[in-house]
């Protein structure tokens, strides 16, 4: 079975490398230019990453850059609430992505030959599968350096509207934030001096019920492996390569392959719907009591796998 993992970003350098270390037939392609600079929040909940990388031969503790001890969290009224870290930490993904394809076949290039599986690792592109109602949230972001130390920070805009963040990156912060509006986004950027600054659209819609198509499957961010209350999407879109892998060691055919994929990206991501209602219903005012238990526990689960201790309850009464 020859396979090809078109985008070499968190989940399709992991696969590839999940592949080409198990012996398969794998060849990358991805035809960004050498040192372009991936748009990334760098932050990951480093049980699971190490977790992840126990399949590899990586270290994930020599990537870390800084470890929260605290995050803080504000909302519309800006009073600030402080929740323990559960791994939270910044990591140098770049350089991980980079030994991730060390032992790989891959090239700078779209994709081409004939292959039996197509992977649709390309992200907010989602290249090579069919296009879909889609929803999106315009980010920009900076790496800059702070004159005062801050802490690993959440602010999120009123009415669902998005959100700013501050994570500290070694000596330098990354400072962003994500909006529906670009006045939120811009005067929650002015105090600070960016020295690298980049822009990207995430997917916060998930698209669980449109992952292959033909011998094309899709993982990461091109099937909406993004958390859409926090942004977040290392660890689940790697999660996500990591059960295409499970389902291509266990069948050599297809369509069973595709089957077992859909029913374990359905058991571990179904929740995004949940959490994307709530998104959704919080921007439109159009928010159900009766759904109130189901969204506590989703968002309880998304944060804490994120890292961090959070409380629910501060959340429904600061910030939503």
């Amino acid at each position: 079975m020859r396979i090809a993992v078109a985008g070499l970003g968190s989940s399709g350098s992991y696969l590839l490398h999940l592949l080409s270390r198990s012996g398969f037939d794998a060849f990358g392609f991805d035809p960004k230019k050498e040192g372009y600079y991936i748009p990334c929040g760098y932050a990951a909940n480093r049980h699971s990453m190490t977790d992840l990388l126990s399949w590899t031969n990586l270290d994930f503790s020599t990537y870390i850059e800084s470890k929260a001890e605290e995050i803080v969290f504000s909302g519309t009224s800006r009073r600030e609430l402080r929740f323990r870290s559960r791994g939270i930490v910044t990591f140098d993904k770049n350089r991980l992505e980079a030994d991730l394809l060390k032992e790989c076949k891959w090239s700078r290039t779209t994709v081409n030959g004939s292959y039996d599986i197509l992977v649709d690792a390309t992200g907010v592109s989602r290249r090579y599968l069919p296009k879909v109602e889609d929803y999106r949230m315009h980010t920009i972001e900076y790496i800059t350096s702070l004159e005062e130390k801050k802490e690993f920070q959440f602010r999120y805009f009123p009415q669902g509207s998005g959100y700013f963040w501050i994570f500290p990156k070694g000596n330098k912060y990354h400072v962003g934030a994500g909006s529906s509006s670009i006045a939120n986004i811009k005067s929650s950027l002015a105090p600070y001096t960016p020295e690298k600054i980049v822009s990207r659209d995430i997917r916060l819609k998930p698209l669980l019920h449109s992952i292959s198509d033909g011998n094309v499957i899709g993982i990461g961010e091109a099937i909406g492996t993004v958390s859409p209350i926090t942004g977040e999407g290392i660890v689940p879109s790697m999660k996500s390569a990591f059960l295409l892998f499970t389902a291509i060691t266990r069948s050599n055919d297809l369509n069973t392959i595709k089957e077992n994929y859909f029913s374990l990206i359905k058991k571990e991501f179904n929740r995004y719907y949940t959490l994307y209602d709530l998104l959704r219903s919080f921007q439109d005012s159009t928010i159900q009591k009766r759904k109130a238990i189901s969204y506590i526990r989703a968002s309880k689960k998304d944060l804490r796998e994120f890292g961090i201790d959070f409380k629910i309850s501060h959340v429904l009464r600061e910030f939503l």
